[in-house]
């Protein structure tokens, strides 16, 4: 049987990189600047194995640390109202489509593969995927939902 034990290297090393977060913002709580969180992890913790110095593996905890608490709050609640948007727009719709389906699926995939890993924000092809991806659920959902007011 496998099972995932804390003794697990890679399991291990999430577990540190999560405490390397906490680490960070309770020395500044205003962030590190974005892409900058294995930089200030190098000075942190100096001498450590160069395999170790990577991005935290958690896109809302990458957020908080080199964007701060205000702006990794903002990014939560940004993706956990989209989400929230999409299930009330899901439950009420009576002419449901495969796309509607498709797109609460997506925003789902893209949240919970993002609690396990950072490519999402640092790599360019996960950001420009991320990102179009969170537009288009969010315009599918602006366009059917009069209430939700339209910047243009």
């Amino acid at each position: 049987i496998n099972t995932i034990e804390h003794r697990d290297e890679a399991v291990g090393e999430r577990i540190f990189l999560d405490s390397v977060t906490w680490d960070v913002l309770s020395t500044k709580p205003t962030g590190i600047g974005l892409g900058n969180f294995t930089l200030y992890f190098r000075n942190m913790y100096p001498g450590l194995r160069d395999s170790i110095y990577q991005p935290v593996h958690n896109i809302f905890f990458l957020t908080l640390a080199e964007g701060g608490i205000v702006a990794g709050i903002i990014f939560i609640l940004f993706v956990l109202s989209l989400l929230w948007q999409g299930f009330v727009y899901f439950i009420k719709k009576s002419n449901l489509r495969p796309k509607h389906l498709f797109i609460l699926t997506i925003v789902l995939f893209f949240i919970g593969t993002g609690v396990f890993d950072h490519y999402y924000l640092t790599l360019q092809q996960g950001s420009l995927l991320f990102w179009v991806v969170m537009a288009i659920a969010y315009q599918q959902i602006k366009n059917s939902n009069p209430k939700i007011k339209s910047y243009n």
